[in-house]
């Protein structure tokens, strides 16, 4: 992994729909992760 400063090539118009995409997705995984453990809990309790 490499971390670097994007300069004004990087902020083009065919890049937008990926930025989207990728913050869509990092923001979702932790909700998931959330659902599930709450769909665990329920099946642990519902025993």
């Amino acid at each position: 992994m490499t971390v670097h400063q994007a300069d004004h090539t990087y902020y083009t118009n065919g890049n937008t729909p990926v930025v989207v995409l990728l913050a869509t997705s990092v923001l979702r995984a932790p909700q998931e992760l959330q659902e599930r453990a709450e769909t665990s809990e329920d099946e642990t309790q519902s025993t």
